[in-house]
């Protein structure tokens, strides 16, 4: 990786002295990163070129979503009807109408649909969350119970298409009990052969430090799966497996940010690499407002079913596709152009401080290697 990207290498050594802490620890991330092949796409203008569907303003049914609040008496089902009214009228989030024959001849492409049942979850997990100390008074609650209370509904319903997954094993050298990872959520769909295939991976911690415990985690998880995707193909076209993105979220109590990782060539076309594009968007979901709550879970909703569901969809169309278009002719890859990923996952990091002591940090070496 280094003679590949030499003036990628010498900015990440620049950036480890740096008086700044941040700047420094995500120099060492990153520069960990690379025994996955995966490259910052921040340093060297990396953006992301494939042209992607513009995201659109979400939009509910808040006749409906109020008639089910009215009638369900659950805890703050008044306070949240009140709010989703004031949202509405403050033209933050669309509405559509309950009429049908409206909807069919008015539809507004600015817009994006969400289903009543998933909102409906989302609010009530919104309305009904309890941050309870797990060791007393002024300690976080613990992970499974912000789980369980906030994340749960959320993700299983977002992705009801597909097999949504808790706890899911990635089995970096086959079955050895030692070299495998674990993810505490994934996306997955699986195939006729009933082989799984992963198109989104999250993290948790409650810690709310700057550096999340799992943010390597997730990266190597991610270029094992990706590898496992553009594998299957056997043989492929550049432009199919350039246009897939596998997406990552890291979750630090109620909050949650997203990046993802994607295949890359390098300039002769001989190897194949990943581009890691972090921090896209982020979304907070126990602000203290109930009502900014409320918006940013629509929000997230719509991310997740927009942009998150529908790589899904692009990635289980390709590996459709190359079990009925097995023989490539023409300008097409081999699997051998793949990076050759570490055999054991990556671990999670146990930290007490928000910065890792420089009397215990890992020794870098000049070269990288």
């Amino acid at each position: 990786m280094a003679k590949e990207f030499p003036e990628y290498f010498r900015d990440l050594k620049e950036s480890l002295k740096s008086d700044n802490e941040a700047v420094a620890q995500l120099s060492r991330r990153l520069i960990r990163a690379t025994n996955w092949f995966i490259v910052d796409s921040n340093y060297g203008n990396r953006k992301d070129n494939v042209s992607r569907i513009s995201e659109k303003k979400p939009k509910i049914w808040l006749n409906i979503l109020i008639k089910c609040l009215d009638t369900s008496k659950t805890p703050r089902s008044e306070q949240a009807i009140y709010f989703l009214k004031k949202i509405i009228s403050e033209n933050i989030i669309g509405n559509m109408e309950s009429n049908f024959i409206f909807n069919f001849f008015y539809n507004d492409n600015n817009y994006y649909g969400l289903e009543v049942p998933i909102v409906l979850s989302a609010i009530t997990s919104i309305m009904q969350y309890n941050p309870t100390p797990c060791r007393g008074i002024r300690s976080n609650p613990s992970e499974n119970h912000v789980k369980c209370q906030m994340w749960s509904k959320i993700f299983s319903d977002a992705f009801s298409d597909f097999n949504p997954v808790w706890e899911l094993n990635h089995l970096f050298s086959g079955n050895s009990k030692r070299d495998f990872g674990r993810s505490d959520f994934a996306a997955i769909f699986i195939t006729e052969s009933n082989t799984p295939f992963v198109f989104f991976i999250t993290e948790f911690e409650v810690d709310r430090f700057e550096r999340h415990k799992d943010d390597i985690v997730v990266l190597a998880e991610g270029a094992f799966e990706l590898n496992k995707i553009i594998s299957s193909r056997g043989r492929f076209f550049p432009e199919d497996i350039l246009e897939i993105r596998l997406h990552l979220a890291l979750v630090n109590n109620t909050h949650i940010t997203f990046g993802s990782i994607r295949p890359e060539l390098n300039f002769e076309k001989t190897l194949l690499y990943y581009i890691y594009d972090r921090d896209l968007c982020s979304y907070e979901l126990n602000t203290g407002d109930k009502m900014q709550d409320i918006i940013n879970v629509i929000k997230l909703i719509s991310y997740l079913k927009q942009v998150v569901c529908e790589d899904g969809y692009r990635i289980k169309r390709l590996i459709t596709e190359s079990k009925t278009n097995s023989h490539c002719m023409g300008n097409c890859y081999s699997t051998n152009i793949l990076p050759k990923l570490p055999k054991r996952a990556e671990r999670s990091i146990q930290k007490k401080t928000a910065y890792t002591p420089k009397k215990r940090r890992v020794l870098l070496h000049d070269d990288f290697n």
